[in-house]
C-alpha cells in the first residue's frame, strides 16, 4: 500500500565531459567515477565539478585502447578496476595516482565483476572461460562456461507423475515415449553480451551468455569455488539483462515473446519462478539493464524504444508487482548509465544528456486521505503503472492489488495528492510525462489533463517537479530542483484559462539548498507548511492569498539528523505547531526531542494522539500535550498504551476505532487497538453519545463501567437521554449487573487516562456508585413509564442495588397492572439473577406467604421443605407470626421489636433473647422510661456492662434499674469517687459501712495512680490523716503533702515528708549518675569502634562474616546471613537458613548487641546514647519540682548537687552530640551515599578513597531505626534550673 516519492533530487551539469560509458560509486569518499575514450574522472556527488580526471590510454592495447568492458571500485583495495575488450586488467589507485596492469588474458575479456564483500574477483575471458581472482590479483580458479553437465544441483526423479507413468487413452503407449519440442528460438535483439550477478552473500554467481551450439541464451549458477552448481531451464526468448537479488531468493531477466514483454524470475536451481509483464508491447522497446537497490525491495528496468529511454521502478506486494516510479529521456538526453548506491538504500545515479548528472533519493510513503477530515473515508491510493487504485478503508477493506475504484490514466503515474479535509473529492494525479490529470466529485470523474509550464530552464529534464501538495484549496504547491537549489512553485487551478497547459509561478522565497519534505500544518486550511531543507533546517510558510499569492517565511528549531517522514500538528491554537518526524534510523522526534529509537512506522490521529510500530513487534498509541506553563510538548513512551502484533507490521491508515496494517508479504490486516477505541469512546461519552459507545463497548468487550467512570456527573444528568437512547432493554440489564465500586479510570484503564484532569469529588453519596448509578437508572425507568424496562428495572433493583425484597415487591405491585403473566416473568427473571434461597428469604421479609410459597415452587423446591413452615406461620398471631419470620431470617432487632409487642412472652423470650444476642440497647429503646420492663431491661444491660468492665455505663444502667447498691459497687471499682459519695448520700449507710466504702475507693484511686485524689478522700471524707500524708508521698506530692500535715496540725508528719523528700533525693541522684557514667563509656566505646572500622573494610549490604556472634557454634549457616544457597565444598553443611518466626525475632533482637566485637556495635551503641539522653533531658521538670522541695525542707547543699549533677550530664551529652550523630549521618541522603560507594558501578580504589574521607563509616545504617540516626529532639527553651542554687 506504499508508494515511492522523491525525498531529494539533485540534478547537475558536469563540466569537462560530454559523454560517458561506464558509471560507478564511491559511497565511502561520496564520489562517483566516470570513464570515457580512456579517461577517467572523478566527480563529487555534492556539487557539479569534477575532481580529478586521469587518462588510461596509454596502459591499453594499441587497437583497443578505447574499448573498456567494465569499471569497478574495490574500496577494500582503494582501486578502480578496468577491464579492457583486449585482455587487459588496468588497476587505478588514486590517493597514489599509480597505474597498474595487474593481468592480461589473450583471449580478451567479456565480463568483470566484483563479488559483494570485494574479495573475489570473476572474470569471462573470450574464449567463455569464467576465471576468479583473489584481492591480490592471483588466480583462484578457472572453469569453462559452457558445460554439457546440470550442475551438482541436477534434479533427481524416480518418475512419479511422469510423461510414461501416465494413461493417453487412443494415442496409445507409444505417445509416452515421445518427447515435446523445445522451441529455443534465440532473442533476435540480444547483443550476445556476457553479464554476470552475484548473490548478496558472495556464495553464488550467476552467469548468463548464449550457447554457442543452439545460439540461445542461458543462465548457469557457479558456487564461489567454481563449481557449476545448476543451469537455467530452457526459456525462449530470453535476453542479455540479469540480476541477482542481493536477498537471494530470486534472478531477474528479461523474455521477450510475441504478445509480450516480461521481467522473469529464476530460483538458484535454475528453475522458472514468477514473472511479470512490462507495460509495453515487445516491438516497441528493448531492456538493456535490470538492478536491484540495496535492500531487495525496488528492481530498476532500463528499456529504450524510439522516443528514447526509460526507467521504470518497481516493487512487488501481496505477489504482485507494482510499477511505482517512471520517468523518461527524450533522444537528445541520451540515457547513459542508471545505477544504485551500494550504500544509501534508496538512492539511486543517473548519467544522462551532454552532461547531465542526477542523484534521485526515493522514500516510502503511504498516501492516505487527511485524518483531519470531518468524516474521515481513510481512503488510500495506491500507484500501479498507469492506474491508481482507491480503496475507502472505512467502508470496506480491500486486500491488494484488488481495489474498491481504479483511476486509469493515459500513461504511469508517478504522485497522488488527495484533496485537504475541505475538499476530500479533489484528487489530483502528476503523470510521467510531466502533466497533471485532475478528478473531482464523488465519482472521481476526469476533469481535464494538462501540462505545466514553469517559467524556468531546464523544462525537459525528467522529475522536475516534485513534491506536490495541495496548500489551499484551489492551489498546488511543488519543489522544482534547478541543480542544488530548490525552487517552490504555485499552481492556481481555479484561475487556469480553458487551454491546454497550466501556468505556474514560482514563490520567491530565499531558500539555501534543496526541499526534503513539503508538510502542511494541521489540516492544511490556514496555508501553513513546514519546510525541511537538506542542511537539517526547518522553515514555517505561511502562504496569503490576496490577489497575487504571497508568503512569508520563518525559521524553526533544527532537528538532530534528517526526518523521512514529517507530520505537524496543531494541538492548541494558542501553541506553536508541534512537528512529529521520524527518521531513516528508526528514531522518533517530536519537536526535536527524540522520543523513540525503534519506530518503524507512524501514523498521526488528530488532533493529538500517535500510532506507531516498533522493531519490538508492538503498536503504541501515545498521547501528545502540553507542560502547563511552557511550550514544549511532553510525551515519553512509558505513557504509551501497547499492544503485540505480527513481525514486521506497518501502519497503513486509522479508520475510526480500527488500524489497518500491512504484514511483510504484502497482505493486510485490520485490528481495533484498545487505546484507539477508548478514543473514539471518549469522543463520543463527551458529547453524550452513550447509546454509540455502549454498542462500541458490548463489541469489544470493554467493562462498561466506563461508561460512568469517564465522566460520573454527566452520565447521571443525562441518565434518562440514556435510558431513551438504548433501544435493547437487555443492554440496560446487562450494565446493572456489571457495575461495580472500582474506578476503571484508575486501574484497568489507567494508562489511557494517564495525565488527564478527573474529578476530584464524585457525585454520589456514601452508598457508592452502583446505589447511585442504579437509583437514577430506575428513576429514569419509572419517569419513562415503558412496559419493556420492567425486567432492567428488577435487574436494577436486585443486583444494583443489592435490594431483592424491593424487586419483589416491584413484582408484586406488577400483579395489578399487568396480571399474572408480569408476576411470572418477573419471578423467572429474578431467578436467573439472584440465588433461589436468598429470594425465598427476601419474600418471607416481605411477610407475603403467598409470594414465597410462588418463589420457592419456581425454584423446585420441596414442597416438604417449606409447606410445614407456612402453614405454621399463618397460623400464629401476627406480632408473633413477624418474630418467627425475622428470627428465621436472623434479623435479630425486627424480631425482638415484633417480639415486644407480646407482653406474655416477655421473661420467657424477650429478655432471654436479648442477652443472646447482646441487644441491649436496641431493647431498652422499645419501651418508655417509666415502664416496669424498661427497668429490668437497664438492670440487666448493667450487669453485662459490669462484666465487660465498662463501669461507667453499668452505674448510668443501675441508676435507671433503681438498683443502687449496684451502682454503688460499680462506681468503688471505676474509683469514680464523686458517683460513690453521691451514691452513699442516696443509700445513708451507717458510719462503719460508709468509712469502708469509701477506703475501698481510695485503694482503688492508689492502684490507679491517682495519688492526690485518693489523698482527698482520706483526708476530707475518711479523716485519715496519716494515709493522706502516705498517699501523698508516694505519688511525689511534697507541697499537697506539706499542707495537710500543717492543716491537720501534725508536725510528726512533717518529718515523714522530709524523710521521703530525702529518699527521693538519693534515688534520683543515683539515676542520674549512673546515665552519666553509662554514657561515658559509650561514647569512649564508640570512638574505638569507629576508628577500627575506618581503618578495615567492612562488609556491604548488611553481610555478616563467618567470625559473627549471630550464630552459635554449630549453626548450619555460614558465610553470609541473607539465606542464600551456598554450595561448594562445605561437605556437610547445608545453605537453608530457614528459621522460625520466634528464632527470627531472637536473631533481630541479638543484631544490634553491645558485646564488644559486635560486627554492628557502633549502631547499638547509638541506639543506647539516644535513649539515655533522652531519659536524661525527660528529667529535668522532676528534678526542678524536687530541687524546690528539698529547698523546702533546709536541704539546700542536696538540691545544689542534684542540680549540678544533671546539668553537667545534659551538658556532656550537648558537646558531644556533633561527635554521635555528624552531619554525614544525619543528611537525608546517607543511604543513597552509600549505595554509590558500594554501588555496581564503584571500584577498589573508589571504595578505599572514600572510606578514608568519610569520618565515620555509614555502612549498613539501614540496620538503625529511623528515630535513632538523628540526635534526640529536646525542648531547649525549658528553663529548669533554679537561680538559688547556682552556685
Amino acid at each position: 500500500m506504499r508508494n515511492l516519492a522523491i525525498y531529494s533530487h539533485v540534478d547537475r551539469h558536469v563540466d569537462q565531459i560530454d559523454t560517458v560509458q561506464h558509471v560507478c560509486v564511491n559511497s565511502l569518499e561520496n564520489t562517483v567515477y566516470m570513464y570515457d575514450d580512456g579517461i577517467v574522472y572523478c566527480v563529487s556527488q555534492e556539487d557539479e565539478h569534477v575532481l580529478e580526471k586521469f587518462s588510461v590510454k596509454e596502459h591499453c592495447n594499441e587497437e583497443l585502447k578505447s574499448k573498456v568492458v567494465a569499471m569497478s571500485y574495490n574500496s577494500v583495495l582503494g582501486v578502480l578496476c578496468l577491464a579492457t575488450e583486449a585482455g587487459d586488467l588496468i588497476s587505478l589507485a588514486w590517493t597514489t595516482r599509480q597505474v597498474e596492469v595487474v593481468g592480461s588474458v589473450e583471449q580478451g575479456l567479456r565480463c568483470m565483476q566484483w563479488s559483494p564483500e570485494e574479495e573475489v574477483l570473476l572474470l569471462v575471458t573470450g574464449q567463455n572461460v569464467v576465471m576468479a581472482m583473489t584481492l591480490e590479483f592471483d588466480p583462484l580458479w578457472e572453469q569453462p562456461l559452457h558445460q554439457a553437465v546440470f550442475g551438482e544441483q541436477a534434479f533427481v526423479t524416480v518418475g512419479w507423475g511422469s510423461k510414461q507413468t501416465q494413461f493417453h487413452g487412443s494415442e496409445g503407449k507409444a505417445a509416452a515415449k515421445q518427447t515435446p519440442a523445445i522451441s529455443e528460438k534465440p532473442s533476435p535483439r540480444d547483443d550476445g553480451s556476457v553479464r554476470a550477478s552475484w548473490r548478496g552473500d558472495g556464495s553464488l554467481v550467476a552467469i548468463s551468455a548464449v550457447k554457442p551450439e543452439t545460439n540461445t541464451r542461458c543462465i548457469r549458477i557457479f558456487s564461489r569455488e567454481g563449481v557449476l552448481q545448476a543451469t537455467s531451464e530452457s526459456v525462449p526468448g530470453l535476453e542479455m539483462a540479469l540480476a541477482w537479488r542481493p536477498s537471494g531468493n530470486l534472478i531477474a531477466s528479461t523474455q521477450v515473446l510475441p504478445n509480450k514483454y516480461k521481467v522473469i524470475f529464476f530460483e538458484k536451481n535454475g528453475l522458472h519462478h514468477g514473472e511479470f509483464t512490462l507495460p509495453f508491447p515487445p516491438g516497441e522497446g528493448i531492456v538493456r539493464e535490470l538492478s536491484w537497490n540495496v535492500q531487495s525491495d525496488i528492481l530498476s528496468v532500463w528499456y529504450e524504444n524510439i522516443d528514447g529511454a526509460h526507467l521504470l521502478l518497481c516493487s512487488m506486494g501481496n505477489y504482485h508487482w507494482y510499477v511505482k516510479q517512471s520517468f523518461s529521456f527524450s533522444t537528445k538526453q541520451q540515457l547513459l548509465a542508471c545505477t544504485w548506491d551500494p550504500e544509501a538504500n534508496l538512492r539511486l545515479h543517473v548519467v544522462y544528456g551532454s552532461l547531465q548528472y542526477a542523484t534521485y533519493e526515493w522514500n516510502w510513503l503511504v498516501n492516505h486521505s487527511s485524518a483531519f477530515a470531518q468524516i474521515n473515508r481513510a481512503e488510500v491510493a495506491v500507484i500501479d503503472a498507469s492506474d491508481v487504485l482507491l480503496t475507502p478503508f472505512s467502508e470496506k477493506v480491500v486486500p491488494p492489488p484488488m481495489c474498491a475504484e481504479r483511476l486509469q490514466l493515459p500513461t504511469n503515474v508517478n504522485q497522488v495528492v488527495l484533496g485537504l479535509p475541505s475538499c476530500p473529492d479533489n484528487v489530483c494525479v502528476v503523470l510521467s510525462d510531466g502533466r497533471l490529470a485532475f478528478f473531482q466529485g464523488p465519482n472521481r470523474s476526469l476533469r481535464w489533463v494538462r501540462n505545466v509550464h514553469v517559467p524556468m530552464e531546464n523544462q525537459g529534464r525528467p522529475l522536475l517537479l516534485h513534491h506536490w501538495v495541495w496548500a489551499l484549496d484551489q492551489v498546488l504547491l511543488c519543489v522544482a530542483t534547478v541543480g542544488l537549489t530548490s525552487h517552490l512553485v504555485w499552481l492556481h487551478l481555479e484561475e487556469q484559462e480553458e487551454n491546454e497547459v497550466l501556468k505556474a509561478g514560482i514563490l520567491e522565497v530565499p531558500l539555501d539548498g534543496s526541499i526534503l519534505t513539503l508538510t502542511p500544518v494541521g489540516d492544511g486550511s490556514l496555508g501553513r507548511l513546514v519546510l525541511q531543507m537538506a542542511s537539517g533546517g526547518l522553515l514555517l510558510l505561511q502562504l496569503e492569498q490576496s490577489g497575487q499569492l504571497s508568503c512569508s517565511v520563518k525559521p524553526l528549531a533544527c532537528c538532530p539528523e534528517r526526518l523521512l517522514q514529517v507530520h505537524v500538528l496543531q494541538i492548541c491554537d494558542s501553541r506553536p505547531p508541534c512537528i512529529v518526524g521520524l527518521s531513516g534510523r528508526s528514531r522518533l522526534y517530536v519537536d526535536g526531542r527524540e522520543v523513540a529509537n525503534n519506530v518503524t512506522s507512524m501514523l498521526v490521529l488528530p488532533p493529538d494522539c500517535l500510532l506507531l510500530t516498533t522493531s519490538a513487534h508492538t503498536l503504541l498509541c501515545l498521547q501528545l500535550h502540553f507542560h502547563d506553563q511552557e511550550d514544549v510538548v511532553s510525551c515519553t513512551l512509558s505513557e504509551a498504551v501497547s499492544r503485540r502484533v505480527e513481525r514486521g507490521s506497518r501502519l497503513v491508515v486509522a479508520a475510526g476505532d480500527r488500524v489497518v496494517l500491512q504484514m511483510p508479504r504484502g497482505n493486510l490486516e485490520t485490528i481495533t487497538p484498545r487505546a484507539l477505541v477508548l478514543k473514539q469512546a471518549a469522543y463520543n461519552l463527551d458529547r453524550g453519545n452513550f447509546a454509540v459507545v455502549f454498542d462500541l463497548f458490548r463489541k469489544q468487550r470493554i467493562n462498561l463501567n466506563l461508561l460512568v467512570d469517564h465522566n460520573p456527573a454527566l452520565f447521571l444528568q443525562h441518565t434518562e437521554e440514556f435510558v431513551r437512547d438504548i433501544k435493547n432493554p437487555a443492554w440496560l440489564s446487562l450494565l446493572a449487573v456489571e457495575l461495580s465500586e472500582e474506578d476503571t479510570t484508575k486501574t484497568a484503564y489507567a494508562d489511557v487516562y494517564r495525565g488527564q484532569p478527573r474529578p476530584q469529588e464524585l457525585p454520589w453519596a456514601e452508598g457508592g456508585k452502583r446505589a447511585a448509578v442504579c437509583t437514577r437508572l430506575c428513576e429514569a425507568m419509572d419517569a419513562d413509564g415503558s412496559a419493556a424496562l420492567f425486567l432492567p428495572r428488577l435487574t436494577a433493583l436486585a443486583v444494583g442495588l443489592r435490594d431483592p425484597g424491593a424487586a419483589l415487591a416491584a413484582v408484586r405491585d406488577a400483579v395489578a397492572a399487568r396480571g399474572a403473566a408480569a408476576r411470572d416473568e418477573g419471578l423467572r427473571h429474578l431467578l436467573t439473577l439472584c440465588d433461589a434461597t436468598r429470594l425465598f428469604r427476601a419474600a418471607l421479609a416481605l411477610y407475603d406467604f403467598p409470594l414465597a410459597a410462588l418463589v420457592a415452587a419456581r425454584a423446585n423446591r420441596d414442597p416438604k421443605e417449606y409447606l410445614p413452615f407456612l402453614n405454621e406461620l399463618q397460623r400464629l398471631d401476627e406480632a408473633y407470626r413477624c418474630f418467627r419470620v425475622d428470627a428465621y431470617l436472623q434479623r435479630w432487632e425486627c424480631a425482638l421489636a415484633h417480639l415486644a409487642r407480646c407482653p406474655d412472652r416477655f421473661e420467657a423470650e424477650f429478655l432471654p433473647l436479648a442477652r443472646e444476642r447482646a441487644l441491649y440497647a436496641p431493647a431498652l429503646a422499645l419501651f418508655p422510661p417509666g415502664d416496669a420492663r424498661y427497668a429490668k431491661v437497664a438492670a440487666v444491660y448493667g450487669e453485662y456492662l459490669l462484666k465487660e468492665r465498662k463501669l461507667e455505663e453499668a452505674i448510668v444502667m443501675f441508676r435507671r434499674a433503681e438498683r443502687w447498691e449496684d451502682a454503688l459497687e460499680a462506681s468503688c471499682l471505676a474509683g469514680d469517687w464523686q458517683q460513690a459519695l453521691v451514691l452513699l448520700a442516696k443509700l445513708q449507710y451507717v458510719p462503719e459501712k460508709r468509712l469502708e466504702s469509701l477506703r475501698a475507693v481510695s485503694s482503688v484511686l492508689l492502684q490507679q495512680r491517682r495519688f492526690q485524689e485518693a489523698a482527698l478522700v482520706l483526708f476530707r471524707h475518711c479523716s485519715c490523716v496519716e494515709e493522706a500524708v502516705s498517699a501523698l508521698c508516694q505519688g511525689r506530692c511534697w507541697a499537697e503533702a506539706q499542707q495537710v500535715a500543717v492543716e491537720a496540725m501534725r508536725p510528726d508528719l512533717l518529718e515523714q515528708v522530709k524523710q521521703g523528700i530525702e529518699d527521693h533525693f538519693e534515688q534520683m541522684q543515683s539515676e542520674v549518675a549512673n546515665h552519666r557514667t553509662t554514657y561515658e563509656a559509650h561514647l569512649k566505646r564508640l570512638r574505638i569502634v569507629r576508628t577500627e572500622k575506618l581503618n578495615q573494610p567492612q562488609e556491604k549490604d548488611g553481610e555478616v562474616g563467618p567470625e559473627s556472634d549471630l550464630f552459635s557454634d554449630t549453626s548450619s549457616t555460614s558465610g553470609s546471613g541473607s539465606g542464600s544457597f551456598q554450595s561448594g565444598r562445605s561437605g556437610s553443611r547445608s545453605g537453608r537458613s530457614t528459621r522460625s518466626g520466634k528464632n527470627r525475632r531472637k536473631q533481630e533482637r541479638k543484631l544490634l548487641s553491645l558485646k564488644e566485637g559486635a560486627p554492628y556495635e557502633d549502631l547499638a551503641l547509638l541506639r543506647a546514647m539516644h535513649q539515655i539522653t533522652t531519659a536524661c533531658f525527660a528529667l529535668r521538670k522532676e528534678v526542678r519540682a524536687l530541687c524546690l522541695a528539698l529547698l523546702s525542707v533546709q536541704c539546700d547543699v542536696d538540691a545544689v548537687a542534684l542540680q549540678s549533677s544533671l546539668s553537667s550530664a545534659l551538658q556532656l551529652m550537648e558537646d558531644s552530640r556533633p561527635e554521635v550523630w555528624p552531619p554525614e549521618l544525619t543528611s537525608p541522603n546517607a543511604l543513597t551515599a552509600v549505595d554509590e560507594q558500594y554501588g555496581p558501578d564503584s571500584t577498589v580504589n573508589s571504595i578505599v578513597s572514600g572510606a578514608r574521607k568519610a569520618k565515620v563509616p555509614l555502612q549498613n545504617c539501614e540496620l538503625l531505626e529511623p528515630q535513632y540516626r538523628i540526635p534526640p529532639q529536646v525542648q531547649d527553651h525549658l528553663n529548669w534550673k533554679l537561680s538559688v542554687l547556682n552556685v
